[in-house]
């Protein structure tokens, strides 16, 4: 469950582990965020030459993660939390012992990636409970929030989630300013210091966060104060479809366009002739990205919209733009 690294900075010195929450709405780039302050921790320190130890957990409202096994090619072994949200009832005890029991390695750093799909507000009450757990210090250093600068207007309109999310932090990380022009990147940005003006606002690119950033988090005034909206009835419809069949891209990128208008999101890892991509579609952008694996089923996670009931919708699809014929789970 630990990724090792040699140490540099201060680290575990103190004997305490850092908990830091990342949190974001499907596709805004909560992954890439992650992977890249993995790669860039500091190494350990000098003095002792000590490695880093750092623990990750990743939270999908699916059956299956599709980020995880992402982090893992990467090097990284992670600890997944699945088929509901880390700050519902129905994953808040079992999120607890999973933090308690990677605290008993000794961690320097815990890092944690929340379900796009969820509100956040009952994060210091998960740190609250922790206490209860676990001998190890440990600091909840508070909260990063990923916004996607391209749907985050669109989205933000129709999705009290995101807002949540954003009030929740005090770290928000603007990114894909890459894709979108100043004067749209400017109004985000006014806008989320609007919503949280309590929080830094960082714009990036590719989820290239500088990690000297974290050494500024701290806990959120704001989130104490706000009620969870997580309940049953807002849960999306997940539905994961599994295929041994090699795909195509041409039909890969038809069969999301046709999807997409019902859902929030597209993803998985798929296998083409060319070996393993990790498929992504968020509104009108697809993208298919090559995987450091070499083995692997395609598994393509579809994330709709509540009330949508899309089973029979996508085993059609499936059939007849994929050309499989699909397990759905």
């Amino acid at each position: 469950m630990l990724k090792t690294t040699k140490r540099s900075g201060k680290g575990d010195r103190m004997g305490k582990t850092t908990i830091m929450l990342i949190t974001g709405f499907l596709g805004a780039g909560k992954t890439t965020v992650l992977n890249h302050l993995l790669q860039q921790l500091p190494a350990g320190d000098q003095e002792n030459g000590q490695p880093l130890k750092v623990g990750v957990v990743v939270n999908e409202f699916g059956k299956a993660s599709i980020d995880a096994p992402f982090l893992a090619g990467q090097g990284y072994q992670v600890t997944e939390l699945n088929n509901g949200s880390i700050f519902c009832q129905c994953l808040a005890a079992t999120f607890i012992d999973t933090m308690a029991h990677l605290l008993s390695f000794d961690l320097d750093y815990l890092l944690i990636e929340g379900s796009g799909l969820a509100d956040p507000a009952g994060m210091n009450t998960r740190m609250d409970r922790l206490k209860q757990k676990t001998e190890r210090p440990y600091r909840y250093a508070g909260s990063i929030c990923v916004i996607d600068a391209l749907y985050y207007r669109k989205l933000s309109q129709s999705l009290e989630t995101i807002n949540r999310q954003i009030l929740a932090s005090t770290l928000i990380v603007i990114n894909k300013a890459d894709l979108v022009d100043p004067a749209t990147l400017a109004e985000v940005s006014q806008n989320v210091s609007k919503r949280n003006p309590l929080a830094e606002v960082v714009t990036v690119s590719h989820g290239q966060l500088d990690p000297a950033y974290l050494a500024r988090l701290r806990k959120s005034r704001l989130a104490r104060r706000l009620t969870s909206l997580n309940t049953p009835g807002g849960r999306p419809e997940t539905l994961l479809l599994l295929t041994d069949d090699v795909l195509e891209a041409k039909r890969l990128a038809a069969f999301s366009a046709r999807i997409i208008t019902q859902a929030y999101r597209v993803k998985g890892m798929v296998r083409l002739a060319e070996g393993l991509f990790r498929l992504d579609a968020v509104g009108q952008d697809f993208s298919l990205t090559p995987l450091p694996i070499s083995s692997g089923r395609s598994e393509i996670v579809v994330i709709a919209y509540p009330g949508e009931h899309l089973r029979e919708r996508v085993a059609e699809l499936a059939r007849d733009i994929l050309q499989v014929e699909a397990e759905l789970a």
